[in-house]
């Protein structure tokens, strides 16, 4: 699993963590930071803010993080701490710290031991990645995200008959869910066995999820190659590496946005909103999603704070029709 699509699954896990009230029970010292937390308005606000910012674009600026550390010396059962440190260890790549940070796995829940058991595939350990999700598998034969995540661990280890075992009671899911990574590796899988049909069948089935997507284009035409079909072989030959390249230009072009918006927050803290204003206009024509919102939101807020009230209405307009922000 890539950074990016591990990343994109943890995210997506605990983007509402917020919304969670905090959990009862959890011993005298957890009570009381919990309690002193909630009490302590200017910290949750920044911890807030931190976590809005790992949840839309997955990195933690130095200084935040410097500061989470401190603030868990001061709270260090707090709920809502531990779960800002879990996000920004994650956000950091940091794997070795998240398992630390987790210490034993004994009495961790579902998501806290999947993504522990995450952080041990990272980190190339995939015998424990795959001691850790074996007792969830047969627990919860429905929990995909944690049967995908065996597989892969299965497949690392040589594995395929393993992992195609994982993944093929659930290619249905895996394909009417958009999964296609998954669903690439059961092709894998396939083409290691030399099922070459199985393999062509489940990689297609990929392409029409996304005809650019490198991993099944590649896998076609290896399959096709091994059939002997040297035309097919050469056509996902060369749509391989058009994806290729289409790749490492949106590698490019995320970099850029990463530096932009740092670059976006400093002018704002600064209240240089002429310079946020053409920061967010530079932005936008590259910007997407939840990023492309929280784009629009500075503009108008900055169009506001210059006093440019007519562009403010216009710029919130123009957001309205794509983002529904206004």
């Amino acid at each position: 699993m890539s950074n990016s699509a591990f990343h994109r699954f943890f995210f997506a896990s605990f983007a509402v963590i917020f919304a969670a009230a905090l959990a009862g029970g959890c011993g005298d010292a957890a009570a009381r930071d919990n309690e002193a937390l909630k009490n302590d308005a200017p910290t949750l606000q920044r911890l807030e803010a931190i976590n809005t910012r790992l949840v839309s674009s997955n990195n933690i600026r130095p200084e935040d993080f410097i500061w989470i550390k401190e603030i868990e010396k001061r709270y260090p059962k707090a709920e809502r701490v531990r779960r800002v440190m879990r996000n920004a260890l994650v956000a950091r790549s940091d794997w070795q710290a998240v398992i630390d940070f987790f210490g034993s796995a004994e009495g961790l829940a579902r998501d806290d031991k999947l993504t522990l058991a995450g952080a041990h595939y990272k980190l190339g350990n995939f015998e424990e990645t795959a001691t850790l999700l074996e007792p969830l598998k047969n627990s919860e034969p429905s929990d995909v995200p944690a049967l995908t995540l065996l597989a892969r661990s299965k497949y690392a280890m040589g594995d395929s008959s393993g992992c195609i075992a994982i993944l093929s009671p659930i290619e249905g899911q895996l394909s009417s869910s958009g999964t296609k990574d998954e669903l690439a590796l059961l092709g894998l899988a396939y083409l290691d066995q030399q099922n070459f049909d199985e393999a062509i069948r489940v990689f297609k089935s990929v392409q029409e999820l996304d005809p650019t997507d490198i991993a099944s284009a590649n896998g076609l035409s290896r399959a096709f190659y091994a059939k002997g079909d040297m035309a097919k072989a050469d056509e996902y030959r060369k749509r391989t590496e058009a994806a290729q390249s289409n790749r490492a230009s949106m590698e490019i072009r995320g970099r850029n946005f990463v530096q932009q918006s740092y670059r976006l927050e400093a002018a704002w803290a600064d209240k240089n909103y002429e310079e946020v204003v053409r920061l967010c206009r530079e932005m936008l024509t590259t910007a997407e999603g939840a990023n492309r919102q929280a784009v629009y939101q500075y503009l108008v807020l900055a169009y506001r704070a210059l006093g440019r009230d007519a562009e403010a209405e216009a710029a919130a307009n123009e957001a309205a029709k794509t983002t529904q922000i206004r």
